[in-house]
Order: structure tokens, then sequence, then C-alpha cells
């Protein structure tokens, strides 16, 4: 080879091991970029409601320090309302909510929750508990993470119902005939009976066994309110209102927690999930060891009990920003899979089976001495076989339509039957007034 041929090649070598450089440290910058960007700092707004619930994130935040999450107390009920209006007003959106399941197929159509399918594991989402995913997939899309298990029963103060010397009842006919000996033999003393009114929804779905929304696809629903068995219902829970002994203001309300707080009201009927929540408001009644659960009301007692519906809250991932996605579904993943989260701060049973084993399945109530003691083996059987969802849930929200139907009703302006074919009525034009097909 001659020497001016030789040089080229050398310079030829010298060029292209450059470039092999260049691309080397390109390559690698990219890698550092990469993992630069995943470890770079990352904001979420996380709207939620309660005092438990914030050392969720406070978790998240220690496990993960590249990641800031900014929690926005909200008033119970107020959350997913308020992401409606943020989103018409185009700004203030919050990353992720703790919401209700019930509004899911409305937000996916709107466009207000994002798809996390790619990014849970599905070796995760195995062992969560029978169909409690159910409601937040749509079209084998998940759209959020449940929080909890239970199921509708009732609230009772055992030591307060030994003193009237009068017998817990276990059927929605028992409630009534109850309802009339406290109100003959001790005026004065009360049953909460209601959240809000469309809380009767859940005990009704309980009682008679019968779904009012059943969900056949993602487009068609087969709405059946007003049944039979659901009107018999419907009338004996606004006779307890109507002869004076059902209290019937949200459990949250001044009103309510002051007889609480006085010993005065006996039972609460209401999911296994809000106890805590109404007895934590208490902190001055002084009533450690007196609050007990019963299992869901059957309609009548020549029945069997029912396992009752899940009526829990959620977690989705609400952001504008695609960016965050990613993030906040790794961080309502956490959270719902958590056990030091439930073990040590969320007063409820986690839908996450592997959860309810290594620890006590109610470990969260162990520094809760308002319970009575031992915790009672319906409270176990409700939480448990909520998660398995036999008999519900709602897959869309009625409470709107609860609230504009049932005050005529308890005041006796219309009646039961023309209040429950109102009902029906409403949801099925609504219902079709949001695109969905109303089977007939």
């Amino acid at each position: 080879m001659n020497t001016q041929k030789a040089k080229g090649l050398s310079r030829i070598r010298k060029l292209w091991m450059s470039g092999a450089t260049l691309l080397s440290i390109s390559a690698a910058l990219w890698v550092v970029g990469q993992v630069q960007a995943q470890n770079a700092p990352i904001t979420l707004v996380y709207w939620t409601h309660g005092a438990g619930r914030p050392a969720g994130a406070e978790l998240y935040m220690k496990a993960n320090p590249n990641v800031k999450i900014e929690i926005v107390n909200q008033v119970p009920g107020s959350i997913n309302e308020k992401v409606r209006l943020a989103r018409r007003a185009g700004s203030g959106v919050p990353d992720v909510i703790f919401g209700t399941a019930a509004e899911t197929p409305e937000f996916v159509r709107k466009g207000y929750v994002s798809d996390i399918t790619p990014y849970v594991p599905k070796a995760i989402l195995k062992d969560f508990a029978p169909r409690t995913l159910q409601p937040l997939t749509i079209g084998g899309k998940l759209y959020g993470m449940p929080n909890d298990t239970g199921s509708t029963g009732l609230w009772y103060n055992r030591k307060l119902l030994a003193e009237l010397k009068m017998k817990l009842p276990t059927s929605i006919d028992d409630l009534v005939a109850f309802s009339k000996e406290l109100k003959a033999k001790h005026p004065g003393y009360f049953i909460n009976t209601t959240f809000l009114y469309s809380q009767y929804g859940p005990n009704i779905f309980a009682a008679t066994g019968e779904r009012w929304l059943r969900r056949i696809d993602d487009k068609t629903y087969d709405i059946n309110i007003n049944t039979a068995r659901s009107k018999e219902v419907m009338e004996k829970l606004v006779s307890i209102v109507r002869d004076g002994s059902g209290y019937p203001q949200n459990p949250f309300t001044p009103g309510a927690t002051k007889l609480v707080s006085e010993g005065k009201m006996v039972l609460v009927l209401l999911p296994t999930w809000y106890g805590p929540y109404v007895l934590q408001l208490n902190e001055g009644a002084k009533q450690p060891g007196q609050w007990a659960f019963s299992g869901t009301m059957r309609l009548r007692n020549s029945e069997r009990s029912r396992a009752g519906i899940w009526d829990g809250g959620v977690y989705q991932v609400t952001t504008t920003k695609p960016e965050l996605v990613k993030a906040a579904a790794e961080f309502i993943t956490f959270v719902t899979t958590s056990r030091e989260y439930y073990a040590g701060r969320e007063a409820v049973v986690p839908p996450y089976k592997p959860l309810w084993t290594g620890t006590p399945t109610v470990a969260a109530f162990k520094n809760d001495d308002y319970y009575a003691r031992p915790l009672s083996p319906e409270y176990i059987k409700g939480v448990k076989l909520g998660a398995s969802w036999e008999f519900g849930p709602n897959d869309i929200f009625i409470q709107n339509y609860a609230d504009t139907n049932f005050p005529d009703m308890f005041s006796g302006k219309v009646s039961v039957s023309a209040g429950m074919d109102a009902f029906q009525k409403a949801v099925e034009e609504d219902f079709i007034k949001q695109g969905f097909s109303v089977k007939k």
C-alpha cells in the first residue's frame, strides 16, 4: 500500500472513530437524560377528603422523593362535581381525585379520567377482591383503583340498646317495629336513617337483592327502579321518618352529631365504612366501646340475609397533562396496595387481598376505642362480602335523581308509588340524554 493511500485510510479511520465516539457520547447523554427525566421533580395536585387519606400521599412522597403531592382537602361528596366545574372552566383541574366509581361512565365519555391500564401491572390487578375493578373498567380499559370494601348495614350503640331493653332489628320489617316501639317508649331517641336521600338506594338494593341499574355493555343500561319490592322497602323507610323516630338528616350535620354525642342516637343505617367518619366527629361523646355493626338489612325476617352492596370510594387520574398520567397512576396503585397505609391510618378494609393476611383484617380499628369489642363477626362478613359486589354496585351515580325525587315522598307530597315511577322516568330520560340506550 502506498504512503498516500495509507494516510487517506488513516484519516477515514480517525473520522469514523470520532463519529462513533460522538454517537456513543450522544447515546450516553440520552440515557443520562432519560434517567434525569425519570428522576425529575414531579408535582401532582390531589383532591381528597378526610383526615386519614393524606397519609397515603405522605407515604408515597417518602418513598419517591422526586414526587411532590399537593393535598387539597375538599368537602365530602363534592369532588366529582368540582371536577366537572373545573373542566368547564378550563382551569384548576386536579391530577388525582378520591371520588366515587359511579360517575366513571360519564367521566370516560367526556374524557375527564385517564386510562391507566398500561401503568398497573396485571400481577397486581389479579389480586384485587372479586369484581372490585368492574365499575372502573370500560371497554376493557381501567379508569381507577378502588379504595375500600364494605356493605350496607346497621351501626348500633350496643350499650344504649341494652339500657333501653330493645332488640336489635335484622330486617326492614323489624326496623319499622323498632321505630314504633322507640317512639312509644323512649321519645327523644332516634334512628339516623339517611346520609343523603341517595343513600336510601343502597339500603333498598341490599334489602331487595335487586339492582336498579345494570350495565349491559358500555352503551346500554337496564333501569329497573320501580319494582314492587323496591316500593315496599321505600314505603317502610318513609314510615320511619314520618312517625318521628327516624332522623333523616345527614349524620355529619350538627344536629345528628349532637344526638350521637348526647347518647340519643340508637341506630345508624349506613355502609360499614361510614361508621368511623360519623363517630370520629364526636370526640367529646365519650362513648368508648359502644358502637357495633350488624349485617345487611333483609326486607322480611322470612328471607335470607344478603351480602349487600359495595358503596365505597375510588382513586382516579383526572389530569389534563398527559406527561403526568403515569406518575399519577403509580401513586394510586401504591396507595391501594400499601399495607402501611391501610393498617395504620385508613379505617377501611382494602380490596387488595394480600393485605387481608399478615395483619388483622381490620387493623386500622385497633386504635379506635369507640368500637365495641370484639368487632362483630357481621362486620367482617359485611366487608368481605361487600368486596364481592354480589348485589351491586351502581354504575351511574343516582344522587341527583334521588335528591330531586325522594323529598316529595318523605314529605307526603306524592305517594311512594308515584314518586318511584317519576324517579324511574327521570333516570331513563337522563340516560338517553347522555347518549346511552335504555333496555325496554
